[in-house]
């Protein structure tokens, strides 16, 4: 349902009327109805009926929707700078790129749009499900520097890669939200409920021209490189910083220096870590399957149940290519590193060296470790089934109980490792007690 601007107009007075208590009021009832690109300032919408309003585009700065029922509702790329959701239904509702600075969500809720059952078994609500799953509410690439959220419902939603300078989120529930590559510079998040959110609260004590890159990163990747810019930190000294669960995926980190930096629970797929100076870095449970550590020192680094599988790799739009890229670490540095319970299958470890590194409960399932140094390492309970070890040194290396069934031992002096109780079918040795 279009309206004009009069029509609008009209049905907005009666609302007012009704608000103010005066005769000839009309509680404003506008579901579903298309008021994209309409321009309007300080208009009271508070308690309206608005579920499904499509205000795409608009102007509505200042406007006051306190406690209106806004369910499934499109703002996006609207302006609504200085506007009230106070209490608001905004479950499923989509705020993409929108211009929300210094809006006010407190107590609103924002949770994910799902279908309800009335006492009558009818349904209340419908329409907002996405490939079988209710709709999360969208702010993506939002502009909500100093916007308020005390108290709001936020579980699930979604705020990857936007602005929230400023912002306070305290007391919020935001269980399970996205706010891969947000910007975070002064947000108060004091007693704000993030379990199982994607967030990365370090980022916030960042330069704002480094968040704001890694906020146009996080758009490059969820769009598939249709907004904004992937980021090129060539070089650059983040040295100890605290980057637990940072978003850079297919980054080009080339010859950083993240040396005793936090980076566990992060986003690696894909990245460029060539020549990167990780020693000493927390990278546990990090995700970097399909990244490139050629060269890279990893030395005491720890990288328990870090996640290095091949990655499958994906063209415009998101569409398959069949094509898969493996984790490689060839001629890394990794002595003394930590890798217990690691997953690194079909990775490239040829030539690196990896004397004394831990990597006990890892699956390393047709890994390539041809011609690197496992002197001293540890491979305890470990997965190394069809591994290629041929040429490597394993002068100390513990294999006790590992799984080295058709392992590709050519070429390798055994005589000095350890492998009791290891399975050794097909690979041409004797059991060695």
């Amino acid at each position: 349902m279009a309206l004009t601007s009069e029509q609008f107009v009209t049905i907005v007075r009666g609302h007012e009327r009704y608000l103010s208590g005066l005769s000839g009021g009309r509680r404003a009832d506008l579901a579903r109805a298309d008021l994209s690109g309409l321009r309007f300032q300080n208009l009271k919408l508070s308690t309206a009926l608005l579920s499904g309003v499509n205000f795409a585009g608009c102007s509505l700065n200042g406007c006051d929707f306190s406690a209106a029922d806004l369910f499934g509702s499109n703002f996006e790329s609207a302006e609504a700078e200085g506007a009230s959701f106070e209490r608001s239904d905004l479950r499923g509702a989509n705020f993409r790129r929108a211009k929300l600075s210094q809006a006010n969500f407190d107590g609103a809720d924002l949770r994910p749009g799902v279908i309800i059952g009335g006492e009558d078994g009818s349904l209340a609500r419908s329409g907002l499900v996405t490939q079988g799953r209710p709709a999360e509410t969208d702010l993506s690439g939002a502009d909500l520097e100093a916007a308020s959220f005390e108290g709001a419902h936020l579980r699930q939603a979604n705020f990857s890669g936007a602005d929230l300078t400023h912002a306070n989120l305290a007391n919020a529930s935001a269980q399970g939200a996205n706010f891969r590559g947000s910007i975070l510079n002064g947000v108060n998040l004091t007693g704000t409920s993030l379990e199982g959110a994607s967030i990365s609260p370090g980022t916030a004590a960042l330069p704002p021209d480094i968040q704001t890159m890694l906020r146009d990163h996080a758009l490059w990747i969820d769009t598939f490189g249709e907004e904004g810019a992937r980021a090129d930190l060539r070089k650059i000294d983040l040295r100890g910083q605290n980057l637990a669960g940072v978003y850079l995926s297919g980054a080009n980190l080339r010859g950083a220096n993240l040396s005793g930096a936090n980076l566990s629970r992060a986003l690696l797929i894909l990245a460029d870590l060539r020549d990167v100076d990780l020693s000493g870095a927390d990278i546990r449970r990090a995700e970097v399957n399909g990244a490139n550590f050629t060269g890279t020192n990893l030395q005491r680094a720890r990288l328990g149940e870090a996640k290095g599988d091949p990655m499958e790799i994906v063209g415009a739009a998101g569409k398959e290519t069949g094509q898969r890229q493996i984790t490689r670490f060839a001629s890394a540095r990794l002595r003394a590193a930590q890798l217990a319970g690691a997953q690194f299958r079909d990775a490239d470890f040829e030539n690196a060296d990896l004397l004394e590194s831990d990597w006990e409960g890892a699956k390393l399932a047709r890994t390539n470790f041809a011609g690197a140094d496992l002197s001293g390492a540890v491979f305890r309970r470990t997965d190394l089934a069809e591994a290629n070890l041929s040429g490597a040194t394993l002068k100390g290396a513990r294999f006790d109980f590992a799984n080295l069934r058709n392992a590709d031992l050519t070429d390798t002096d055994v005589s000095e490792a350890i492998m009791i109780g290891a399975d050794i079918t097909g690979t041409g040795i004797a059991q060695k007690s």
